[in-house]
């Protein structure tokens, strides 16, 4: 894979993933500013995780994808809820809830899609 084929799968999955969860967020909370929200977290988690997981297959295979997939995922969330809650004064529970409905849709189409595309 050279770098361009790089940038632009690391852009097509964070435009697909500001899509699905601004869309999961919309409907979540019926708030448009929520949804920039959403974009804001996107463009701060979704490009950190993509190169953790490259570079961690890259170094030890693709026998760790999965698990390092699960402790990002996690990670995601948290920071996700944390900004969130800074932002707009939700409670964290609220937060928390919103930031895994969205990663969950996220990753969930997403893994769809992987399968049908191969």
């Amino acid at each position: 894979m050279d770098t361009i084929e790089l940038i632009l799968i690391l852009l097509y999955s964070l435009a697909l993933t500001i899509l699905i969860e601004g869309v999961v967020v919309l409907l979540s909370t019926k708030d448009k500013q929520m949804v920039k929200h959403s974009v804001l977290c996107n463009l701060l988690t979704n490009p950190i995780v993509n190169l953790v997981l490259i570079l961690a297959v890259n170094i030890w295979g693709r026998g760790i994808y999965v698990p390092v997939l699960f402790v990002v995922e996690l990670l995601t969330v948290g920071v996700e809820a944390y900004i969130y809650k800074y932002i707009t004064g939700m409670e964290l529970r609220q937060a928390v809830f919103l930031s895994m409905l969205a990663n969950a849709a996220s990753w969930g189409i997403g893994a769809i899609i992987g399968l049908i595309t191969g």
